[in-house]
């Protein structure tokens, strides 16, 4: 399926330096439907590293008749990311596969990217896969009525609370401690993203190609299902820092469609004040599947 490499795999490439701001931080909340960071100095998402990488590379040039999605990611965070600091930025592309999937054969190209501080220390990780299939024949599929959007989120009761969860009282595994009923961000939300950091990929801003492809609309791009994810943690546990987020994308999100987010705890050593939050994180449809599933880990923040 691949026609051009424009760097041979292993190969890393040098993509320049990247100022990151508290404007970048504003961009990239609007982008993506939240709250943008309070000021100078404070955590900047994790999400924040692919605005920064750009578009994917090293480049790769895939056969005519197919079409690629974003198919899965870790970033990983050692330390905080801080605004008014220079990152210097290199990739590679890690390995190139064949497998079989339920639409047929693919090709899944993994990169490895890393941004670097002034110090030349690293200071994100981003892992990500991108798999390319052969454009199904299908007959178009007729547009998707577009949900209303509630008036906010809604939060299942009976968790626990804001004050548990920073002291680390009352978690134990299986601790369900966040659930979202939201629907998935619209047509003109996925634009807005797409045209901001995503890329213009027809799949993402054009609702006629989608349904081409028997999709009832354009679909959501990972990155920005992830930023939901890592809002949902942000806002449930203030006093945690995100350190890492690994997230496999398995069905294609539909703009506005219904989805529930969650979290629940996998790993965790309430006796020990330095012992990391480990969590099983899904994203599921309006169908009930898992369109997107992973892990995150915590780290507490100090008092």
């Amino acid at each position: 399926m691949i026609r051009r490499l424009s760097h041979a795999v292993g190969t890393e490439i040098d993509l320049g330096e990247v100022d990151v701001d508290d404007h970048l931080a504003r961009r990239y909340a609007e982008a993506v439907g939240v709250s943008p960071p309070p000021g100078h100095g404070a955590d900047l998402p994790l999400g924040l590293v692919f605005s920064m990488r750009g578009a994917p590379a090293p480049e790769v040039e895939f056969a005519s008749g197919t079409v690629s999605v974003h198919a899965g990611h870790t970033v990983t965070v050692p330390h905080r990311l801080s605004a008014a600091t220079r990152y210097h930025l290199t990739s590679r592309i890690d390995a190139i596969f064949e497998k079989s999937g339920r639409s047929g054969p693919l090709t899944v190209v993994a990169r490895v990217a890393r941004l670097r501080d002034p110090q030349g220390s690293i200071a994100a990780v981003i892992e990500d896969q991108q798999i390319a299939r052969w454009r199904p024949a299908v007959n178009p599929t007729a547009p998707a009525p577009h949900a209303a959007a509630p008036a906010a989120l809604r939060t299942t009761p009976g968790l626990t609370t804001g004050a548990e969860l920073q002291s680390g009282a009352g978690l134990d595994l299986g601790e369900v401690i966040a659930v979202e009923h939201r629907p998935a961000p619209d047509p003109q939300a996925v634009l807005r993203y797409a045209q901001a950091f995503g890329g213009i990929e027809p799949l993402f801003v054009d609702s006629a190609f989608a349904r081409s492809i028997g999709y009832p609309d354009v679909i959501v791009p990972g990155p920005l299902q992830a930023a939901l994810l890592e809002h949902m943690l942000v806002s449930r546990l203030p006093g945690w820092r995100l350190e890492q987020i690994s997230l496999t994308f398995r069905v294609s999100v539909i703009a506005s469609e219904a989805l529930v987010l969650s979290a629940l705890v996998i790993g965790f050593d309430a006796h020990d004040p330095r012992a990391a939050l480990l969590l099983d994180l899904t994203l599921e449809n309006d169908r009930g599947e898992g369109a997107a599933v992973g892990t995150a880990t915590l780290e507490r923040r100090p008092h």
